[in-house]
């Protein structure tokens, strides 16, 4: 095991090749197990359709069944949320194997940004923001484990303890109320659908992973490209363009290298929202659906002061809130950074009487008034006051129910 040591604790200070590769790799392995990952865009379909299938079989159609048999007006409210988190799960694991060869030129851009010669200080702001994509994908993966940990038995036994704690009943008699996964009056049967389910359960939640971090190292890997080119724009020095003979086209900041890095910017920009923009509004969609069930069901235990369920929807909602708000946050960055650039193309005296230079001079700058956009369905601009309108609904939303249900 010491080599997967070495390959999870090295640092960005290898080969730009080594770089790339570890910059990718939480989603290329989260991705890569449910075969949706692939970097020359020729997905393993065998893996894919495998993945697909067990998550449709183990851990969708149970729950989808168990919501249409259901009668318990609370049962059911939860098994909508779950259903609606799988139906988002499997509409997206389709559509970005339907586009992976749209993924497979981002990354590639990526690798060429990496594989290119840059100043020193390039390649320590590259490595800034990789180690920074990768702070918060570790986020993602924590919360991801607590949120599971939450619905298993380990932690409906904590809540249990807590809900018993705070109704003033013996501690100790609320842990009898513990459900194992194998019950040993169950039948081989019933171990055996119990263990289905978690293999899909378990893989589903792996998928979600690797689409959350795959956004975010995307995202993040722009930011830091408008960061060094905003850098480049304050060390311009009235060149028009560099000699043809010298091939430093990612460290001169010639007029024309500028323009040109900025447009490339933006058609990545262009790419990544043409590939997760339905994927984020589904996200978006299921999250909204799915916390309006949680509310009823928030106020409903509130009412019966059942906090172990409680706890249990709170968990969900924290991850809810917790994923959208690190998307809005990562994108909330390139916007910032993208705003920095403006300023910075601003303040600088361009110099040139060539008429097609200034005419793309006049687009860089132009360009620079609106900020980079990563969209939900190209109408929900993914950014910090968006999280703050949906946040503000959701409590609001929340304190309608609770008060009405007090009333009853």
């Amino acid at each position: 095991m010491s080599w997967l040591r070495r390959m999870w604790s090295r640092e960005f200070n290898q080969s730009s090749d080594d770089d790339y590769y570890r910059e990718i790799q939480i989603p290329r392995f989260c991705l890569g197990i449910s075969g949706v990952w692939s970097e020359r865009g020729n997905t393993n379909r065998i893996r894919f359709f495998i993945s697909v299938t067990i998550v449709i079989l183990f851990a969708a159609l149970p729950e989808l069944v168990h919501m249409l048999t259901t009668v318990n007006e609370n049962q059911l409210f939860f098994q909508i949320g779950l259903v609606m988190f799988y139906y988002y799960l499997i509409s997206c694991m389709f559509l970005l194997h339907f586009n992976s060869q749209l993924r497979g030129s981002i990354l590639e851009e990526m690798r060429d940004n990496w594989e290119t010669i840059h100043s020193v200080e390039d390649k320590q702001v590259m490595r800034h923001y990789a180690e920074c994509s990768r702070k918060i994908s570790f986020i993602f993966i924590a919360l991801k484990v607590y949120t599971v940990f939450g619905k298993s038995a380990g932690c409906g036994w904590f809540n249990l303890i807590v809900s018993a704690f705070i109704r003033g009943e013996n501690v100790l008699a609320g842990t009898n109320k513990m459900k194992f996964l194998f019950h040993r009056s169950g039948t081989f049967v019933d171990a055996l659908g119990s263990t289905s389910f978690v293999i899909g359960d378990m893989l589903s939640n792996i998928a979600s992973l690797g689409i959350d971090t795959c956004f975010t190292v995307l995202t993040v890997h722009t930011c830091g490209r408008l960061v060094i080119l905003k850098n480049r724009i304050t060390t311009y020095e009235r060149q028009t363009r560099h000699h043809f003979e010298e091939d430093i086209p990612r460290m001169c900041s010639c007029l024309k290298c500028i323009v040109d890095a900025h447009v490339k910017i933006y058609d990545s920009v262009r790419r990544i929202d043409d590939y997760f923009h339905v994927v984020t509004f589904l996200r978006l969609s299921a999250g909204m659906i799915n916390f309006v069930c949680i509310g009823f069901e928030v106020s409903k235990a509130i009412k019966n002061k059942d906090y172990g369920f409680l706890m249990t929807f709170t968990n969900t909602a924290f991850l809810n809130f917790s994923t959208f708000f690190l998307n809005c946050e990562t994108t909330e960055m390139c916007q910032q950074a993208s705003y920095a650039l403006g300023h910075a193309a601003y303040s600088t005296e361009w110099l040139t009487k060539h008429p097609r230079i200034s005419r793309n001079l006049i687009f860089i700058i132009n360009q620079t008034r609106a900020p980079l956009k990563f969209t939900a369905l190209k109408y929900f601009v993914l950014s910090r006051n968006l999280f703050k309108e949906y946040f503000i609904t959701a409590i609001s939303y929340i304190s309608t129910l609770i008060s009405i249900k007090l009333a009853e």
